[in-house]
């Protein structure tokens, strides 16, 4: 009887890593296995499932020392007496935090607005800042519109600021930045819905990859090559606008700057597809001969 032939993907025919083989591919190095033991070869012949090893085992140790090292921060800033609560909400003017303990409010509010920007007092709510007969002119020197930031500021409307308050500005860029704060927690939860279509969009993405992958692969290229110079272009010409306006002068010049980036990466990668096409070209035609 005969013997029966050797199944070829069981056979022991398996790549052979030196230490320092092993070590490039921990590393994620996988360049360090020679291009011969593993072309055109089936992936159940070139590594056995027992042979193989861990694979970019840096990335692992750096990712635990970011986690380990946010965790012994939060210890230490809790043992110290650090309170989250004061990166979200102010203090009045003794220092007393506003938030939802305390007697006289959670919301911040200026008293002498068009005087002192240092003083701040706690009040119950924004109307506080406007309505003479709430507050019975006990607190506020002058009475300004207000509108909520954070659900803890009363963050005066702009046009008031503009016209008398004179000893600082609201639109300097921390609070530019302030009101950019704002308006993503206005939106928050438009961003968070936007996270799940995001994730549903993916996987509609990976589907269509598999059905239609060549296809696909052009119209993304494609897609990114037309997207990029278009967004490059919109952020450079709205940035000239916003940068010609003194109020969004800082806003505009981000927006040049960030234009500029995306020309550059767009560049970048226009310069790649050009080289990836002319290496397969290369390759192939030598392959040929």
């Amino acid at each position: 009887m005969s013997e029966n032939p050797k199944n070829p993907l069981v056979e022991k025919d398996t790549i052979t890593k030196s230490w320092w083989e092993i070590c490039c591919t921990w590393a994620g190095l996988g360049c360090c296995i020679p291009e011969d033991k593993w072309e055109k070869r089936p992936i159940a012949e070139v590594t056995q499932n027992k042979d193989r090893n861990c694979t970019d085992v840096p990335c692992l140790l750096i990712l635990l020392g970011v986690l380990i090292s946010q965790m012994v921060l939060i210890i230490y800033a809790s043992s110290n007496g650090a309170n989250p609560e004061y990166l979200v909400h102010g203090t009045d003017y003794q220092g007393n935090l506003c938030e939802s303990g305390n007697n006289d409010g959670k919301f911040v509010a200026w008293p002498a607005l068009e005087t002192s920007y240092n003083i701040r007092i706690c009040v119950t709510d924004c109307n506080y800042t406007s309505d003479s007969t709430k507050n019975n002119q006990t607190k506020m020197i002058n009475n300004y519109p207000s509108s909520s930031f954070l659900n803890g500021w009363c963050i005066p409307d702009e046009s008031y600021v503009d016209d008398n308050a004179t000893s600082y500005s609201f639109n300097s860029d921390t609070e530019s930045l302030n009101r950019a704060i704002g308006d993503l927690d206005t939106a928050k939860w438009l961003i968070f819905g936007s996270a799940f279509i995001a994730i549903a969009i993916a996987f509609v993405y990976i589907k269509f990859i598999s059905c239609l992958g060549r296809c696909l692969v052009i119209l993304s290229i494609i897609g990114i090559l037309v997207g990029g110079l278009f967004v490059g272009v919109w952020l450079i010409k709205d940035g000239a606008n916003n940068a010609s306006d003194p109020e969004t002068e800082n806003i505009g010049k981000a927006e040049i700057a960030f234009g500029v980036i995306v020309f550059v990466l767009w560049f970048c990668f226009f310069l790649a597809l050009f080289w990836m096409r002319y290496v397969i070209c290369a390759h192939n035609f030598f392959k040929i001969k």
